[in-house]
C-alpha cells in the first residue's frame, strides 16, 4: 500500500464528523429540547455530560474485549449503533429514556472513536500517517464549525427531532458505506501473550501514554475557556456584540490548522508539539486585553493552534506505539480528551462564580505551558521501530 487512499479516508471523516455531531448536539440545539421535555438548560446539559463520562468508563475495557476483532466490522457497528440509539433519543417520549438512549449511544461511541484512528493508520502508508489521521480526526472540526452551527439555525424553522433524527440516519447510512466498500482489517495475532504483551510492561509506551496526558491538558485549556466565551467576552456587563465574529475566526483558524497539522507533524515528529502548545499558551494571554488587535491576534492563534495540535498529538501518539498496542493508546486519548472536556467545563465554571472569567485565561496558559513540559519530557521517549511502522 503505497497510494494515499482519499476516498476510504474521507469517508472515515464523514463518519467521525456525524458521530461528533450526535455527541454535542443538544448543546446545539437547547432550548428546543428543554422546552420538549421540560428540562432546564443544565437538565440538557446532562445529555451531554453523560455520553462523555460514559466515553470515559467504557472506552477502555471495550477495547480490550474486542482487540482482535476486524476493526472495520467494529468500527461499522459501532456507527451504526451510535446512529440507532440517537434516533432512540429524537423519537423518546420522556426525558429519562432519551438519557438511557444517550448512555447507550456514548458507549458505541467511544470504541468508534478508539478504533477508528487506528483503522486510519492501516489504510494509510507510514509516511503520510500524520495526513491521513489529520484528515479523519478533522471530521471533528467539522461537526464543530459547521453540522451544529446549522442545527442551532435550523431548529428555529423546523421541529428538533427532524433535525437529530436527520443526522442520526446519515450516521446509519454512513456505517453501511463503511461495510460495503471500504476494507477489512484483522488485526495480526500477537506473538506475545499474558503479562508479556500488557501496556504496562511495555517502555516503548511511555512517550505515546505521556502524548495522552498531554492531550488531557490541551483540551482542558481549549474548554475551560470556550465554554464561557460568552461570559469571558462581554462590554460593559453584556455580551460583546463582536462575540459571533470571534467564534468564527476561531472556526475558520481552527479549519486552517487541521490542513497544517499533518504537514508539521511529519516534519517536526518530537518536538514541535512543544512549540505548538507554547503558542496556544501566549494566544490565551493576547486574547484577555480588550484592544482588539492583540485579540484578534490572539483569537486566531487560538483556533489555529486548537486544528493543528490535536490531530498532531494522535499521530504522534500512533507512529510511535508498537502496533499492538495502538488501540489502547487510541481509547486512552479518547478518555483524556473527554476528561479534558469535563474538567474544563467544570473548572471554568467554578473560576468564573468565584474569581471572575478572565482567570480561565491564565489558568488556560498554565495548563498549556504544563503540557508543553510534558511534550518536551516524552519527545526522547518517543520511539519508533521500523518493523513495527509498517502498517
Amino acid at each position: 500500500m503505497n497510494s494515499f487512499r482519499w476516498g476510504h479516508l474521507a469517508l472515515l471523516s464523514a463518519a467521525v464528523m456525524f458521530t461528533v455531531s450526535l455527541e454535542t448536539l443538544p448543546a446545539g440545539i437547547l432550548p428546543a429540547m428543554s422546552a420538549e421535555f421540560s428540562q432546564s438548560g443544565s437538565g440538557i446539559g446532562r445529555l451531554v455530560s453523560v455520553w462523555g463520562f460514559t466515553v470515559i468508563l467504557t472506552s477502555l475495557p471495550l477495547v480490550r474485549l474486542f482487540a482482535r476483532w476486524d476493526r472495520r466490522a467494529v468500527t461499522s457497528v459501532c456507527l451504526a449503533i451510535t446512529g440507532l440509539f440517537s434516533l432512540g433519543t429524537a423519537f423518546a417520549p420522556s426525558y429519562p429514556l432519551a438519557l438511557i438512549s444517550r448512555v447507550l449511544g456514548g458507549a458505541s461511541h467511544g470504541l468508534f472513536w478508539a478504533l477508528v484512528v487506528v483503522y486510519a493508520a492501516t489504510l494509510t502508508p507510514p509516511r503520510f500517517l500524520a495526513a491521513g489521521i489529520a484528515l479523519v480526526t478533522g471530521g471533528s472540526q467539522l461537526a464543530a464549525a459547521l453540522v451544529i452551527p446549522a442545527a442551532a439555525t435550523l431548529v428555529e424553522h423546523m421541529p428538533w427531532r427532524m433535525i437529530y433524527a436527520a443526522i442520526a440516519g446519515l450516521a446509519v447510512i454512513t456505517a453501511i458505506a463503511i461495510r460495503l466498500l471500504l476494507p477489512a482489517d484483522q488485526p495480526a495475532a500477537s506473538p506475545a501473550q499474558g503479562a508479556a504483551a500488557s501496556p504496562w510492561r511495555e517502555p516503548r509506551l511511555v512517550g505515546p501514554a505521556t502524548l495522552a496526558a498531554v492531550a488531557l491538558f490541551f483540551v482542558f485549556s481549549h474548554f475551560v475557556v470556550y465554554t464561557y466565551a460568552t461570559v469571558f467576552f462581554t462590554v460593559d456587563g453584556a455580551a460583546d456584540p463582536r462575540l459571533s465574529t470571534y467564534l468564527a475566526v476561531i472556526g475558520v483558524a481552527s479549519i486552517l490548522g487541521l490542513i497544517i497539522s499533518g504537514p508539521l507533524a511529519q516534519r517536526l515528529p518530537r518536538y514541535g508539539l512543544v512549540a505548538y502548545l507554547l503558542i496556544f499558551a501566549g494566544a490565551m494571554l493576547l486574547i484577555v486585553p480588550a484592544a482588539l488587535g492583540p485579540r484578534f491576534a490572539g483569537l486566531a492563534l487560538w483556533g489555529l493552534m486548537f486544528g493543528t495540535i490535536g490531530p498532531a498529538a494522535q499521530a504522534l501518539a500512533l507512529r510511535f506505539t508498537p502496533e499492538r498496542f495502538r488501540p489502547t493508546i487510541s481509547a486512552a486519548m479518547v478518555v483524556t480528551f473527554n476528561l479534558g472536556i469535563s474538567m474544563g467545563s467544570f473548572t471554568g465554571g467554578v473560576l468564573v462564580d468565584s474569581v471572575g472569567a478572565h482567570a480561565t485565561a491564565y489558568v488556560a496558559a498554565g495548563a498549556l505551558t504544563f503540557a508543553a513540559g510534558l511534550a518536551a519530557w516524552a519527545g526522547p521517549r518517543l520511539r519508533e521501530e521500523p518493523r513495527e511502522a509498517r502498517l
